[in-house]
């Protein structure tokens, strides 16, 4: 039996602790909050409820490895809705694209029947990544996506529909892997379902989970070090000067926050300690909180996509692209676009809620912009808005203490991925990571990420994925 103790109560650090302690393990679960859930808890303005970071899960279809674990955790009973379609906006033209890989293949064959085979050899390569045992994994990793598709499908408006849910993992042509892609696509286009009651949901029935298998849940309790030896980790130093001792440390935290915890004089090795410093981040989110006139506006249940143009493939955060999740028993909606932690950067010294004119200005030309934007799926949008609320990348730094406000942990490049595709496991003797960083992003990449984790810190879990 090892004793553990997990850094954040988020989705994974829930996720792990739950695995290792039903294990048999001794597990203490650390908060800096005063509540559990992360980046999945929701937020109340004008007794709306918003969501943070989950907006709906894709990929929870029978056989695969995320079911496979979501049906361990107990959490496929939950009170999902199957959406039927998602909805894409590029430049003047709309698709709607069914969330099933066999709808969505005679649906896009009838618009583009020249592709008809081209359109079978792509749902065929993702439905092999998609159902393949992650140990082979690797030649996707290192396969280029671009590339790929370039290769797959020949008519450039087609490579746009099927790039148009992908806002999440940025398209860069040169270093986005084919696994980070596929993934995406072929989760979104096979299932892809909102949880009724939203992330809270989620948290109360992971919490209950891990309080079940016991685990120890202590929250305000903030990590300020990672205690070790010469022979490895010893346990945790809090804020309040408390150090409690372990021989096995999680940290679910963004990478370069886990280095950050570690003393000057540790003895994990520095050419690592470089590796993970160095490592580029996903953008951020520029996100505006809308509360709509009651019933005077019909929203749909699924999520929208909207681009500007068909300039998908260049750089994401250039304030061109989008995504619409709405609440329509609330009247509300969440837009989302990606934006880089440098769009704000200048305002990162000032206290929170006084950064001054010039950033309140920023957001109120950003958040006019997305209604612009948005309005191309939902017409006349601003005149049935009540209010709104905005937030960059430096609330979710502010809130989740992620890394320069990042909202999809690091980067994964198929040219060097021995580099940036992370092993839970460090090379400092018990302490281990896990996270969006690790495998993919997203609630499909953690929750796999914890089972990664888990399974590295004690051999005897037998969940096959």
């Amino acid at each position: 039996m090892k004793n553990v103790i997990v850094i954040g109560a988020g989705l994974s650090g829930l996720t792990v602790s739950h695995l290792l302690a039903k294990s048999g393990n001794q597990v203490t679960l650390l908060e800096q909050a005063g509540h559990v859930g992360g980046c999945l808890c929701s937020f109340c303005q004008n007794d709306i409820r918003f969501e943070t970071g989950f907006h709906f899960v894709s990929g929870l279809t029978r056989f695969t490895p995320v079911y496979r674990l979501f049906r361990r955790l107990g959490l496929t009973r939950l009170p999902w809705q199957e959406l039927k379609e998602i909805e894409v906006h590029i430049g003047s033209a709309t698709y709607c694209l069914p969330c099933s890989i066999r709808q969505c293949k005679r649906y896009l064959t009838h618009l583009f029947p020249e592709q008809k085979e081209n359109l079978k050899t792509y749902f065929n390569t993702l439905d092999t990544i998609a159902h393949c045992s992650l140990k082979q994994t690797l030649p996707y990793w290192e396969r280029n996506a671009w590339e790929w598709l370039q290769t797959t499908i020949t008519n450039p408006e087609l490579i746009n529909v099927l790039s148009s849910m992908s806002l999440i993992i940025d398209l860069r042509k040169q270093s986005l892997p084919l696994f980070s892609y596929a993934e995406i696509m072929w989760g979104i286009l096979s299932s892809t379902k909102r949880l009724r009651g939203g992330g809270q949901t989620l948290i109360e029935r992971l919490e209950n989970n891990a309080k079940k298998a016991g685990v120890r849940i202590l929250c305000h309790a903030t990590v300020t070090q990672i205690l070790e030896s010469e022979t490895g980790v010893t346990g945790v130093q809090l804020s309040d000067g408390q150090c409690l001792s372990a021989d096995t440390v999680v940290s679910s935290l963004h990478p370069h926050n886990t280095i950050s915890l570690l003393g000057d004089n540790t003895h994990i090795r520095k050419i690592y300690a470089r590796r993970i410093s160095n490592l580029p981040s996903t953008p951020g989110c520029f996100t505006v909180n809308v509360q709509l006139r009651k019933d005077a506006l019909q929203l749909p249940l699924h999520p929208i996509y909207v681009h500007e143009d068909d300039s998908l493939w260049d750089e994401v955060s250039n304030n061109r692209h989008l995504m619409l999740y709405t609440y329509p028993e609330q009247d509300a909606l969440d837009i989302l676009m990606p934006m880089t932690w440098q769009q704000v950067e200048q305002w990162k010294d000032a206290p929170h809620q006084h950064r001054g004119a010039d950033y309140e200005a920023f957001k109120q030309q950003m958040a006019k912009h997305c209604f612009l934007l948005a309005e191309k799926a939902l017409p006349h949008l601003r005149e049935y808005i009540v209010s709104y609320n905005c937030s960059t990348p430096l609330t979710w730094q502010h809130y989740t203490h992620t890394f320069e406000g990042s909202a999809y942990g690091t980067y994964k490049d198929c040219r060097s991925i021995e580099t940036t595709l992370l092993a839970p496991k460090t090379p400092l003797q018990g302490l281990f990571l896990t996270g969006q960083s690790l495998v993919q992003h997203g609630i499909v990449g953690t929750a796999i990420s914890a089972y990664f984790t888990a399974s590295m810190i004690d051999p005897k879990l037998k969940i096959k994925l």
